[in-house]
Protein backbone atom coordinates (compact mmCIF):
# COMPACT_ATOMS: atom_id res chain seq x y z
CA UNK A 1 0.00 0.00 0.00
CA UNK A 2 1.51 3.42 -1.05
CA UNK A 3 -0.14 6.78 0.59
CA UNK A 4 0.59 9.96 -1.07
CA UNK A 5 0.55 13.57 -0.23
CA UNK A 6 -0.79 16.62 -1.98
CA UNK A 7 1.84 18.73 -3.59
CA UNK A 8 2.14 21.77 -1.80
CA UNK A 9 0.39 20.58 1.24
CA UNK A 10 0.59 18.14 4.28
CA UNK A 11 -3.18 16.76 3.74
CA UNK A 12 -3.39 13.26 3.12
CA UNK A 13 -4.98 11.89 0.06
CA UNK A 14 -6.89 9.28 0.44
CA UNK A 15 -5.49 5.39 0.00
CA UNK A 16 -5.15 4.51 -3.83
CA UNK A 17 -6.22 1.48 -5.44
CA UNK A 18 -3.10 -0.54 -7.72
CA UNK A 19 -4.50 1.29 -10.95
CA UNK A 20 -4.93 4.45 -9.77
CA UNK A 21 -1.79 4.76 -7.83
CA UNK A 22 -0.07 3.44 -11.51
CA UNK A 23 -2.01 6.31 -13.32
CA UNK A 24 -0.90 9.27 -10.54
CA UNK A 25 2.65 8.24 -10.70
CA UNK A 26 2.85 8.54 -14.84
CA UNK A 27 1.75 11.93 -14.11
CA UNK A 28 4.13 12.87 -11.78
CA UNK A 29 6.89 11.51 -14.35
CA UNK A 30 5.89 13.64 -16.74
CA UNK A 31 4.76 16.35 -14.83
CA UNK A 32 8.03 18.23 -15.71
CA UNK A 33 7.66 18.52 -19.52
CA UNK A 34 5.63 18.94 -22.49
CA UNK A 35 6.01 16.67 -25.48
CA UNK A 36 7.34 18.05 -28.50
CA UNK A 37 5.42 17.05 -32.07
CA UNK A 38 6.32 13.62 -32.94
CA UNK A 39 8.72 14.76 -35.78
CA UNK A 40 10.72 17.07 -33.83
CA UNK A 41 13.37 15.39 -31.98
CA UNK A 42 13.01 15.99 -27.87
CA UNK A 43 16.43 16.08 -25.54
CA UNK A 44 15.54 14.84 -22.10
CA UNK A 45 17.99 14.50 -19.69
CA UNK A 46 16.30 12.47 -16.92
CA UNK A 47 18.53 12.26 -13.61
CA UNK A 48 17.47 10.22 -10.31
CA UNK A 49 19.67 11.25 -7.74
CA UNK A 50 18.53 8.85 -3.97
CA UNK A 51 19.29 7.90 -0.75
CA UNK A 52 20.49 4.46 -0.90
CA UNK A 53 20.82 4.47 2.98
CA UNK A 54 19.10 1.90 5.33
CA UNK A 55 16.27 4.77 5.93
CA UNK A 56 15.21 3.95 2.13
CA UNK A 57 15.96 0.73 1.74
CA UNK A 58 14.32 -0.59 -1.84
CA UNK A 59 14.25 2.85 -3.48
CA UNK A 60 16.99 0.86 -5.28
CA UNK A 61 14.60 -2.36 -7.09
CA UNK A 62 12.05 0.39 -7.58
CA UNK A 63 14.67 2.81 -10.31
CA UNK A 64 16.26 -0.43 -11.85
CA UNK A 65 12.96 -2.46 -12.02
CA UNK A 66 10.82 0.34 -13.59
CA UNK A 67 13.68 2.00 -16.16
CA UNK A 68 11.40 0.12 -19.09
CA UNK A 69 8.27 1.74 -17.94
CA UNK A 70 10.07 4.98 -17.75
CA UNK A 71 11.40 4.89 -20.86
CA UNK A 72 8.05 4.30 -22.48
CA UNK A 73 6.58 6.92 -21.01
CA UNK A 74 8.24 9.28 -22.69
CA UNK A 75 9.04 7.41 -26.04
CA UNK A 76 4.94 6.77 -26.02
CA UNK A 77 4.97 10.59 -26.36
CA UNK A 78 7.32 11.45 -29.11
CA UNK A 79 9.52 8.42 -30.31
CA UNK A 80 11.84 10.27 -31.32
CA UNK A 81 12.92 11.50 -27.74
CA UNK A 82 16.72 11.44 -27.39
CA UNK A 83 16.35 10.77 -23.66
CA UNK A 84 19.36 9.72 -21.30
CA UNK A 85 18.75 8.56 -17.68
CA UNK A 86 21.71 8.73 -15.44
CA UNK A 87 21.60 7.36 -11.85
CA UNK A 88 23.66 9.00 -8.57
CA UNK A 89 23.50 7.65 -5.65
CA UNK A 90 24.11 8.58 -2.39
CA UNK A 91 24.15 7.58 1.90
CA UNK A 92 26.02 4.69 1.97
CA UNK A 93 29.71 3.96 3.48
CA UNK A 94 31.32 2.35 0.99
CA UNK A 95 30.68 5.37 -1.59
CA UNK A 96 33.49 7.20 0.79
CA UNK A 97 33.53 10.22 2.21
CA UNK A 98 35.67 11.78 0.34
CA UNK A 99 32.76 13.38 -1.85
CA UNK A 100 30.29 12.97 1.07
CA UNK A 101 29.29 9.60 0.18
CA UNK A 102 28.09 10.16 -3.71
CA UNK A 103 28.63 8.06 -6.49
CA UNK A 104 28.06 8.40 -9.58
CA UNK A 105 26.55 4.81 -10.70
CA UNK A 106 25.13 5.59 -14.46
CA UNK A 107 26.17 8.56 -16.47
CA UNK A 108 23.87 10.59 -18.18
CA UNK A 109 23.50 7.49 -21.23
CA UNK A 110 20.99 6.02 -23.89
CA UNK A 111 22.40 2.82 -23.42
CA UNK A 112 20.11 1.51 -20.59
CA UNK A 113 21.04 -1.85 -20.50
CA UNK A 114 24.55 -0.93 -19.65
CA UNK A 115 23.18 1.38 -17.03
CA UNK A 116 20.89 -1.51 -15.81
CA UNK A 117 23.65 -3.83 -15.77
CA UNK A 118 25.48 -1.62 -13.39
CA UNK A 119 22.67 -0.75 -11.02
CA UNK A 120 21.96 -4.52 -10.14
CA UNK A 121 25.51 -5.05 -9.18
CA UNK A 122 24.40 -3.09 -5.90
CA UNK A 123 22.80 -4.25 -2.71
CA UNK A 124 19.55 -3.06 -2.43
CA UNK A 125 19.36 -3.10 1.13
CA UNK A 126 22.50 -1.79 3.43
CA UNK A 127 23.00 -0.50 6.98
CA UNK A 128 22.91 2.78 7.79
CA UNK A 129 25.16 5.63 6.42
CA UNK A 130 25.42 9.62 6.47
CA UNK A 131 23.10 11.20 4.15
CA UNK A 132 24.60 14.83 2.47
CA UNK A 133 21.72 16.12 0.41
CA UNK A 134 23.98 19.14 -0.71
CA UNK A 135 26.98 17.05 -1.74
CA UNK A 136 24.62 14.78 -3.38
CA UNK A 137 23.30 17.37 -5.84
CA UNK A 138 26.60 19.00 -6.15
CA UNK A 139 28.10 16.07 -7.69
CA UNK A 140 24.93 15.22 -9.94
CA UNK A 141 25.12 19.05 -11.21
CA UNK A 142 29.10 19.23 -11.40
CA UNK A 143 30.05 15.16 -12.64
CA UNK A 144 27.33 14.69 -15.03
CA UNK A 145 27.71 15.70 -18.95
CA UNK A 146 24.48 17.63 -19.08
CA UNK A 147 22.70 18.23 -23.18
CA UNK A 148 24.04 21.80 -24.02
CA UNK A 149 21.33 24.02 -25.30
CA UNK A 150 17.96 26.12 -24.32
CA UNK A 151 15.61 23.11 -26.08
CA UNK A 152 17.09 20.77 -23.54
CA UNK A 153 14.45 19.19 -20.64
CA UNK A 154 16.79 18.42 -17.95
CA UNK A 155 15.12 16.98 -14.96
CA UNK A 156 16.17 15.76 -11.45
CA UNK A 157 14.36 13.52 -9.05
CA UNK A 158 15.62 13.70 -5.72
CA UNK A 159 14.37 11.03 -3.63
CA UNK A 160 15.26 10.42 0.15
CA UNK A 161 14.46 11.56 3.51
CA UNK A 162 16.38 13.28 6.53
CA UNK A 163 17.75 16.64 6.70
CA UNK A 164 18.84 18.33 3.90
CA UNK A 165 21.03 20.79 5.32
CA UNK A 166 23.62 18.24 7.00
CA UNK A 167 27.22 18.66 4.91
CA UNK A 168 29.63 21.04 4.78
CA UNK A 169 28.38 22.67 1.32
CA UNK A 170 25.62 25.82 1.09
CA UNK A 171 22.51 24.09 -0.20
CA UNK A 172 20.71 27.77 -1.67
CA UNK A 173 23.68 28.34 -3.47
CA UNK A 174 23.62 24.83 -5.35
CA UNK A 175 19.98 25.07 -5.88
CA UNK A 176 20.51 28.47 -7.14
CA UNK A 177 23.15 27.19 -9.70
CA UNK A 178 20.75 24.27 -10.99
CA UNK A 179 17.85 27.56 -11.79
CA UNK A 180 20.56 29.04 -13.79
CA UNK A 181 21.18 26.46 -15.98
CA UNK A 182 17.51 25.29 -16.11
CA UNK A 183 17.52 22.03 -14.25
CA UNK A 184 14.25 21.09 -12.89
CA UNK A 185 14.61 19.25 -8.97
CA UNK A 186 11.53 17.12 -8.17
CA UNK A 187 11.48 15.95 -4.71
CA UNK A 188 10.14 12.70 -3.24
CA UNK A 189 10.40 12.84 0.68
CA UNK A 190 9.92 9.18 1.87
CA UNK A 191 8.59 8.51 5.12
CA UNK A 192 8.29 5.12 6.68
CA UNK A 193 5.09 6.33 8.57
CA UNK A 194 1.81 8.43 7.93
CA UNK A 195 3.62 10.68 10.82
CA UNK A 196 4.30 14.13 9.08
CA UNK A 197 8.64 14.52 9.15
CA UNK A 198 9.50 17.99 10.04
CA UNK A 199 12.33 16.97 7.70
CA UNK A 200 10.10 17.31 4.70
CA UNK A 201 10.04 21.20 4.79
CA UNK A 202 13.53 21.17 2.97
CA UNK A 203 12.86 18.98 0.30
CA UNK A 204 9.73 21.17 -0.60
CA UNK A 205 12.02 23.87 -0.40
CA UNK A 206 14.59 22.62 -3.09
CA UNK A 207 11.72 21.70 -5.38
CA UNK A 208 10.58 25.56 -5.20
CA UNK A 209 13.80 27.42 -5.52
CA UNK A 210 14.66 25.15 -8.61
CA UNK A 211 11.04 25.04 -10.30
CA UNK A 212 10.21 21.45 -9.66
CA UNK A 213 7.54 19.58 -7.54
CA UNK A 214 7.47 18.17 -4.69
CA UNK A 215 5.64 14.95 -3.82
CA UNK A 216 5.31 13.01 -0.35
CA UNK A 217 5.36 9.49 -0.19
CA UNK A 218 4.34 6.75 2.52
CA UNK A 219 5.66 3.65 1.60
CA UNK A 220 4.85 0.39 2.82
CA UNK A 221 7.72 -2.45 3.24
CA UNK A 222 5.40 -4.93 1.21
CA UNK A 223 7.52 -5.88 -1.98
CA UNK A 224 5.01 -5.86 -4.92
CA UNK A 225 6.75 -8.02 -6.97
CA UNK A 226 4.67 -11.18 -8.32
CA UNK A 227 7.34 -13.78 -8.79
CA UNK A 228 4.74 -16.67 -9.19
CA UNK A 229 3.55 -16.19 -12.47
CA UNK A 230 6.17 -16.46 -15.13
CA UNK A 231 6.25 -14.81 -18.60
CA UNK A 232 4.38 -16.72 -21.76
CA UNK A 233 6.06 -18.61 -23.77
CA UNK A 234 5.43 -16.53 -26.51
CA UNK A 235 6.66 -13.54 -25.17
CA UNK A 236 10.17 -15.49 -24.42
CA UNK A 237 10.62 -16.67 -27.51
CA UNK A 238 9.84 -13.38 -29.70
CA UNK A 239 12.56 -12.18 -26.63
CA UNK A 240 14.78 -14.74 -27.37
CA UNK A 241 14.17 -14.24 -31.55
CA UNK A 242 14.87 -10.68 -31.44
CA UNK A 243 18.35 -11.03 -29.26
CA UNK A 244 19.26 -13.25 -32.07
CA UNK A 245 18.92 -10.24 -34.77
CA UNK A 246 22.44 -8.43 -32.81
CA UNK A 247 25.79 -9.03 -34.52
CA UNK A 248 27.95 -7.38 -31.58
CA UNK A 249 31.39 -6.10 -33.96
CA UNK A 250 33.38 -4.24 -31.83
CA UNK A 251 36.28 -5.18 -29.33
CA UNK A 252 33.94 -5.12 -26.53
CA UNK A 253 31.18 -7.56 -28.38
CA UNK A 254 31.59 -9.81 -25.18
CA UNK A 255 30.75 -7.48 -22.96
CA UNK A 256 27.95 -5.95 -24.99
CA UNK A 257 26.31 -9.52 -25.15
CA UNK A 258 26.43 -9.73 -21.63
CA UNK A 259 24.54 -6.64 -21.01
CA UNK A 260 22.01 -7.79 -23.45
CA UNK A 261 21.44 -10.67 -21.62
CA UNK A 262 22.16 -10.46 -18.39
CA UNK A 263 19.59 -7.06 -17.99
CA UNK A 264 16.76 -9.54 -19.54
CA UNK A 265 17.49 -12.30 -16.74
CA UNK A 266 17.77 -9.78 -14.10
CA UNK A 267 14.06 -8.44 -15.13
CA UNK A 268 12.82 -11.03 -15.57
CA UNK A 269 13.36 -12.37 -11.99
CA UNK A 270 12.54 -9.44 -10.27
CA UNK A 271 8.63 -10.05 -11.99
CA UNK A 272 7.45 -10.82 -15.22
CA UNK A 273 5.73 -7.09 -15.50
CA UNK A 274 9.10 -5.13 -15.42
CA UNK A 275 10.39 -8.19 -17.84
CA UNK A 276 7.31 -7.01 -20.31
CA UNK A 277 8.03 -3.45 -20.02
CA UNK A 278 11.37 -4.04 -20.86
CA UNK A 279 10.54 -6.65 -24.05
CA UNK A 280 8.47 -3.64 -25.41
CA UNK A 281 10.99 -1.25 -25.06
CA UNK A 282 13.17 -3.45 -27.04
CA UNK A 283 11.08 -2.54 -30.02
CA UNK A 284 11.98 1.09 -29.97
CA UNK A 285 13.69 2.91 -32.14
CA UNK A 286 15.21 4.43 -28.78
CA UNK A 287 16.46 0.91 -28.09
CA UNK A 288 18.39 0.32 -31.26
CA UNK A 289 19.94 3.01 -32.12
CA UNK A 290 21.43 2.84 -29.27
CA UNK A 291 23.40 -0.28 -30.23
CA UNK A 292 24.36 1.63 -33.50
CA UNK A 293 27.78 1.88 -32.65
CA UNK A 294 28.33 -2.07 -31.70
CA UNK A 295 25.17 -3.97 -33.33
CA UNK A 296 25.46 -4.04 -36.86
CA UNK A 297 22.03 -4.56 -37.50
CA UNK A 298 21.30 -1.78 -35.39
CA UNK A 299 24.27 0.28 -38.08
CA UNK A 300 22.38 -0.85 -41.33
CA UNK A 301 18.53 -0.23 -39.74
CA UNK A 302 19.56 3.63 -38.63
CA UNK A 303 22.44 4.53 -41.66
CA UNK A 304 21.31 2.12 -44.40
CA UNK A 305 25.36 1.30 -45.19
CA UNK A 306 27.83 -0.64 -43.36
CA UNK A 307 30.67 0.85 -41.37
CA UNK A 308 34.03 2.03 -42.79
CA UNK A 309 35.53 -0.72 -41.15
CA UNK A 310 34.84 -4.24 -39.60
CA UNK A 311 36.98 -6.46 -37.64
CA UNK A 312 35.38 -10.24 -37.90
CA UNK A 313 37.34 -11.15 -35.24
CA UNK A 314 34.94 -9.54 -33.03
CA UNK A 315 31.84 -11.07 -35.21
CA UNK A 316 30.28 -14.21 -33.81
CA UNK A 317 31.28 -17.77 -34.44
CA UNK A 318 29.32 -18.06 -37.55
CA UNK A 319 30.12 -15.13 -39.01
CA UNK A 320 33.98 -15.10 -38.16
CA UNK A 321 34.39 -16.84 -41.63
CA UNK A 322 32.02 -14.78 -43.76
CA UNK A 323 33.95 -12.41 -46.33
CA UNK A 324 32.39 -8.80 -45.89
CA UNK A 325 29.64 -9.20 -48.83
CA UNK A 326 28.41 -12.13 -46.79
CA UNK A 327 28.45 -10.63 -43.66
CA UNK A 328 26.29 -7.66 -45.26
CA UNK A 329 23.82 -10.05 -46.49
CA UNK A 330 23.50 -11.61 -43.04
CA UNK A 331 23.27 -8.15 -41.51
CA UNK A 332 20.53 -7.42 -43.92
CA UNK A 333 18.80 -10.46 -43.60
CA UNK A 334 18.68 -9.70 -39.53
CA UNK A 335 17.99 -5.80 -39.50
CA UNK A 336 14.66 -7.41 -41.73
CA UNK A 337 14.13 -10.06 -39.47
CA UNK A 338 14.37 -7.44 -36.20
CA UNK A 339 11.71 -5.36 -37.82
CA UNK A 340 9.17 -8.19 -38.36
CA UNK A 341 9.85 -9.38 -35.09
CA UNK A 342 9.39 -5.85 -33.22
CA UNK A 343 5.96 -5.20 -35.09
CA UNK A 344 4.78 -8.56 -33.44
CA UNK A 345 5.68 -7.54 -29.91
CA UNK A 346 3.49 -4.03 -30.62
CA UNK A 347 1.02 -6.20 -32.14
CA UNK A 348 0.45 -8.48 -28.96
CA UNK A 349 0.84 -5.58 -26.47
CA UNK A 350 -1.68 -3.65 -28.34
CA UNK A 351 -4.29 -6.74 -28.07
CA UNK A 352 -4.00 -6.91 -24.77
CA UNK A 353 -7.82 -6.34 -23.31
CA UNK A 354 -8.48 -2.68 -21.94
CA UNK A 355 -9.53 -4.43 -18.60
CA UNK A 356 -6.34 -5.94 -17.37
CA UNK A 357 -4.89 -4.17 -14.67
CA UNK A 358 -2.18 -1.49 -15.64
CA UNK A 359 0.54 -3.45 -15.27
CA UNK A 360 -0.51 -6.30 -17.78
CA UNK A 361 -1.02 -3.59 -20.12
CA UNK A 362 1.91 -1.72 -19.59
CA UNK A 363 0.91 1.48 -18.70
CA UNK A 364 3.94 4.06 -18.94
CA UNK A 365 4.16 4.24 -14.75
CA UNK A 366 6.93 4.72 -12.45
CA UNK A 367 5.69 3.29 -9.32
CA UNK A 368 7.79 4.27 -6.05
CA UNK A 369 7.59 2.04 -3.34
CA UNK A 370 10.08 0.86 -0.40
CA UNK A 371 10.46 -2.71 0.47
CA UNK A 372 12.87 -4.73 2.94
Amino acid sequence: MIRFFKEGTFSLMKTLNPKSILALMCILLLLSWEPAGNSETRRVDLVFCIDLSASTNGILNNVRNRMWNIANGFLNENENTDLRIAVVGYGRPSFGGNDGFVKVITELTNDLDRSSYSLFQLKAIIENGDQFVPNALYETYTQLKWSKGVGAEKIVFLIGNGSVYTGSLNLADICDEYKRNNIKINTIFVTQNERINIQAVGYKKIAEQTNGKFYMMNASYKDAVNKASGASQIALSLNDSLNNTFMFYTKDAEERKKYLLETDKNVLNRGVNYFYSRLLYKTSKHYFESYAPFDLTAYLNKYDKMPDRINSDFLGKAEKTLNITEIEKHARKKAVDRIRLSEEIKNIFNRIDNDSSPSDTLLDTFVLESNK
